[in-house]
């Protein structure tokens, strides 16, 4: 067995003192197995500045810190610098780290590979076309810089890593765990979180998927911009906290999930679903081949118990968020129940549920949605699909439970003119009867005002 060189006090080892070679030429593998199997359970790997060349990986089957002297990073392997890199290059089907046993501390490292690139369309598409603005060209398979192997264990810990240029995926963090500032860049998928991961002030960016999380995740200031396909996909059940969260310019949804519950989601989603950008509403509806993942902020199968404040609208433009082209869904599931959602989205029709119950809170007004149709607003019914109201109102009378007397509404005449905050005629319609007619808007204060002609009964 080896025998290796440790301060015995506090059970730390420098590996170059070991006898491993950091200049970024010469392979570390073989070396450092042959320390990690004659080190302790519960010591501490010390890295050194350097580079740290991979042309194998190593398993960890033991409870060990490794920790590095990276405080800053540089964006790739053409540009490293000072700090303790982990590289690996040329080489396919690898995970620098494989953790197969006890729980890990890392901290303190930067990861690269050359496995892949992400390349960016500048310009947006033309109309009726689908393209991807960020898309991942992959170089060598299956590149991953950390990664949970057989029988691997919870409650590990994650600190300051940034991990750049892999193929397959940048960090899979095990359940119980905590990580913090993990910055994930070009990679296949940015983060996977196992049940019970708590991860805050992180940041993927620039993969092809972002982050892929399990039941009972939190999520706290962390930011998720320039994916080309999915965001943030939930694999588990929900149970999920997730706070001052960003999504930005996605191709796909936001937001995915098969069956969420019991959840909470706070934050901003901004330029989302950009790779039909250019696809009109009633062209995607036509499409045969649609993705239908790629036409709302969130997507999936089933809502239940879960509340949703968005800082946002469903309209954004390729780049300058103000111009508000694109419209898409807010959220389009097959059914949702005791469903809570505030934003500010354009138009009461960008929500789809198949089946189910939501409750719309807009700065403007409360909705109440039944099967994907609004059903009461500000508490009023005006549909028979639900019931709970005190009051419904049904051709121009109101109705109080309970009361003989029904009140009348005095009917509005034709050619009278109303504001709205939103451009569509529908509500207005549904409230005050007969027919109206958009005829114009006008920006105050940053918000568009509608105007709207009654033009007949």
């Amino acid at each position: 067995m080896t025998k290796i060189v440790s301060n015995e006090n506090l059970g730390w080892i420098n590996v170059v003192e070991n006898g491993v070679i950091n200049n970024g030429i010469c392979e570390v593998d073989k070396k450092l197995k042959e320390i990690i199997l004659a080190a302790d359970e519960d010591s501490i790997l010390f890295f050194p500045r350097g580079n740290y060349l991979f042309k194998e990986g190593i398993n960890i089957n033991k409870r060990l810190t490794l920790v590095g002297e990276s405080n800053y990073y540089g964006d790739s392997l053409d540009s490293l610098a000072d700090t303790t890199n982990f590289i690996t290059k040329g080489v396919p089907d690898i995970s620098i780290i494989r953790m197969t046993g006890a729980n890990q501390c890392m901290k303190n490292i930067n990861f690269y590979s050359d496995s892949c690139v992400m390349e960016e369309n500048q310009s947006a598409p033309a109309d009726g076309e689908v393209k991807y603005r960020h898309v991942l060209k992959v170089k060598h398979e299956n590149v991953s810089a950390i990664s949970n192997g057989t029988g691997t264990q919870g409650l590990s810990r994650f600190e300051h890593l940034y991990i750049c240029g892999f193929s397959k995926s940048g960090i899979e963090i095990p359940y119980s765990s905590n990580a913090n500032n993990i910055i994930v860049d070009t990679c296949g998928l940015g983060i996977q979180a196992g049940a019970d991961v708590i991860l805050t002030d992180s940041r993927v960016s620039r993969c092809k998927n972002g982050l892929e999380i399990a039941t009972g995740v939190n999520l706290n200031n962390v930011r998720v911009e320039k994916i080309q396909e999915v965001g943030i996909n939930n694999i588990g059940t929900g149970s999920n906290l997730i706070m001052n969260l960003l999504v930005d310019q996605c191709g796909c949804c936001g937001f995915q999930f098969q069956s969420m519950s019991d959840s909470r989601i706070a934050g901003r989603f901004t330029r989302c679903c950009q790779s039909y950008y250019s696809v009109s509403w009633d062209a995607y509806e036509g499409m045969d081949n649609r993705k239908e993942e790629a036409y709302s902020l969130f997507y999936g199968e089933h809502m239940n118990n879960c509340n949703i404040e968005l800082m946002n609208h469903n309209a954004c433009d390729w780049d300058n968020e103000e111009d508000a082209k694109h419209r898409i869904y807010v959220i389009k599931a097959n059914e949702t129940a005791n469903v809570f959602l505030k934003c500010d989205a354009r138009t009461d029709e960008f929500i789809q549920d198949a089946k189910g119950d939501l409750l719309f809170e807009h700065s403007s007004n409360t909705y109440k949605y039944q099967d994907g149709e609004i059903c009461s607003i500000g508490g009023v019914q005006i549909s028979d699909k639900a019931k709970g109201d005190y009051l419904s109102l049904k051709d121009g009378i109101i109705n109080v439970p309970g009361k003989k007397n029904d009140i009348k509404i005095i009917t509005l005449p034709v050619n009278t003119v109303l504001t709205s905050m939103t451009d569509s005629a529908l509500e207005l319609e549904k409230a005050h009867g007969g027919v109206w007619e958009n005829i114009g808007s006008k920006v105050m204060s940053g918000q568009t005002i509608y105007y709207f002609k009654k033009i007949s009964r």
